[in-house]
């Protein structure tokens, strides 16, 4: 059974800090790399690269442990790693209220394909020397710059640490505002900017809040649209 999401709020005063073990001494087994290859076969633009595992995390001090791994044993490990990653929540704040971005995740993602949430997203890179604590806001500005097309967001202090047992994921959640009260941008001044992301719209955050809450789908989409589980959990949190 797969444990539930469990939705952290971050208060700790400074930002996260990360402590780097090094390389792992886990190396992918024959038949991990043949589920990988399997992988590669249903989404050919999956690539292998250093990617952080967690080891454990304090949220109170504000330390997260993390060792040197591949993606390749996040999408084929068994067990798979816990890896680390970001994300990001877009406001806009407008004279009706603030609106999120939402965006539509594509057929060819690894997990909750077709979901709608908050972008950008993405795991951590593993940079070539000592990590330090930018090394985060990096990560989440370069997937901005690769999802989205349009904005270019100025990330806040941390928000939340959302740990996702069926992802193997654990994120650190960023918020960011763009464009001041009077100056509100279209959706179509968004767009996606990879194959990550089928649509993106600007969600009143009153409405986000009602459909993660378990309300139906806003009238601008189909009954048989859904929030990807960690972002319902995150705006079901009482954070926002």
């Amino acid at each position: 059974m797969i444990e539930p999401i469990r939705v952290i709020p971050w208060t700790n005063p400074g930002p996260p800090q990360l402590t780097d073990l090094g390389p792992s001494d886990r190396l992918p087994t024959k038949s991990e790399r043949g589920a990988w290859a399997q992988a590669r076969l249903f989404n050919p633009t999956l690539h292998d690269a250093p990617t952080y595992a967690v080891s454990h995390w304090d949220a109170s001090s504000g330390t997260i442990v993390v060792a040197r791994s591949s993606y390749l044993l996040l999408v084929a490990g068994s067990p798979p790693i816990t890896t680390l990653g970001v994300s990001g929540v877009i406001l806009q704040s407008t004279t009706q209220g603030p609106r999120v971005l939402l965006g539509r995740r594509s057929r060819n993602t690894r997990i909750y394909q077709r979901c709608w949430e908050t972008p950008p997203r993405g795991t951590v890179p593993v940079p070539q020397g000592i990590a330090t604590t930018e090394v985060l806001t990096d990560a989440l500005r370069q997937e901005a710059r690769e999802e989205l097309l349009g904005c270019t967001p100025q990330w806040q202090s941390a928000l939340a640490i959302v740990m996702d047992p069926a992802a193997h994921s654990l994120d650190i959640v960023f918020q960011a505002e763009v464009a001041p009260p009077g100056k509100p941008l279209s959706p179509n001044e968004f767009a996606p900017g990879s194959w990550e992301y089928e649509d993106v719209l600007l969600l009143p955050l009153a409405v986000l809040l009602a459909w993660a809450r378990g309300n139906a789908p806003p009238e601008i989409l189909g009954p048989a649209d859904r929030l990807s589980p960690p972002t319902a959990a995150l705006f079901a949190s009482g954070l926002f």
